[in-house]
């Protein structure tokens, strides 16, 4: 099993290890995601160099985990009651609409291992146009996404980050 550190920088430092460094357009930020297995993992402590850091453990993986032009980064704050259903919507809606343009590649999903507001992180290997494309439309326009949206934390509640690898 793997383990993920996803930090925010202002600046840029040096890769070591299992890490991939990112550029994100709207923050003007720098984003190190971190990979390590379980017996590796990156540790609790927070990199002081950090605005922000987020850990989580892999759950699952959809698709195929293949480069695009960029990579989609989301954190849900999940609550407790809702995790199940959340998963659910997640794992048998939600992705397989997505994984149906072909230039969505993959998605592989976590679950914090940290206090943190956001409960689950999900990065998503994709092109551009993948985001406007009719598979995501649907993916947004289902009865059950509907029913989610009616709660406060849902969608405008996600953390969204467009990252641009280095």
């Amino acid at each position: 099993m793997t383990c993920v550190r996803i930090s925010h920088y202002v600046e840029c430092g040096a890769t070591s290890g299992e890490s991939d460094w990112y550029f994100c357009d709207a923050t003007s930020q720098f984003v190190r995601i971190e990979r390590t297995s379980v017996e590796q993992s990156p540790g609790l402590e927070p990199d002081a160099r950090a605005l922000v850091s987020w850990i989580g453990c892999h759950t699952r993986a959809f698709g195929r985990r293949q480069e695009g032009t960029i990579t989609y980064v989301l954190k849900y704050p999940v609550p407790l009651d809702y995790f199940n259903e959340f998963d659910a919507w997640f794992s048998y809606e939600h992705m397989p609409l997505l994984l149906e343009e072909p230039t969505w590649y993959g998605c592989d999903f976590f679950r914090a291992l940290a206090p943190s507001t956001h409960t689950f992180a999900a990065i998503h290997y994709l092109e551009p146009g993948a985001l406007t494309s009719k598979a995501r439309d649907r993916s947004i326009a289902t009865p059950w996404w509907n029913r989610l949206k009616q709660c406060p934390w849902f969608d405008k509640g996600f953390d969204r980050a467009i990252l641009r690898r280095i």
